[in-house]
């Protein structure tokens, strides 16, 4: 598991190289991010920073490092899938260089564009269709539901089906306490 965690940088960086050669604008979006750095503190576990740099070859991904940044975005993980999918987020904290905000903001917003393309690279152009179309037919699904008068809780459980599984809860419960105090099973 450590060692696919230590390529998913290397796979990030190969995959926004060649979006940004299929898409020329994204790739022009990219120049003024070149020779800097960015690093991105919260979003990995233990303390460590994610570091981008823009090379002459495109981005490149690392992990951990000391070295000053450019431009350093700390805060939690969801506040950096807000900006990966909305090309912003309130709950990041900017310091550095604040200049390059708006040149990677524009680069994200970009990359936003490009998403579907993204997306068939790491999945592959049949099982992202296959996932497209079955999206849509469960978006489908719900408007219909909805549209015969089924509110949103009804899509979960009925009542009687909920008061089943509480009741069958409680059995549970009752036979977990039952066994806990037994006294050959006392530590």
């Amino acid at each position: 598991m450590k060692g696919d965690a230590r390529r998913v940088p290397g796979f990030l960086a190969v995959l926004l190289r060649r979006l940004g050669e299929e898409h020329g604008e994204l790739g022009a979006l990219s120049a003024p991010l070149a020779g800097r750095r960015l690093a991105l503190e919260g979003l990995l576990p233990h303390g460590r920073r994610l570091v981008v740099t823009w090379g002459p070859d495109g981005p490149s991904v690392a992990t951990g490092g000391d070295d000053p940044a450019d431009l350093t975005l700390s805060g939690p993980p969801g506040a950096f899938l807000d900006l990966l999918l909305r090309g912003a987020s309130r709950r990041l904290s900017l310091s550095g260089r604040l200049d390059l905000a708006h040149d990677l903001s524009r680069y994200l917003n970009e990359l936003i564009a490009t998403r579907r393309e993204a997306l068939a690279v790491v999945l592959g152009d049949p099982l992202l269709g296959l996932f497209e179309r079955g999206a849509e037919r469960l978006g489908a699904f719900l408007v219909e539901f909805i549209r015969q008068g089924h509110g949103p809780a009804n899509l979960l459980v009925t009542r009687d089906q909920w008061t089943d599984l509480a009741e069958d809860a409680r059995g549970l419960r009752t036979r977990l306490e039952t066994l806990v105090s037994h006294p050959l099973l006392r530590p």
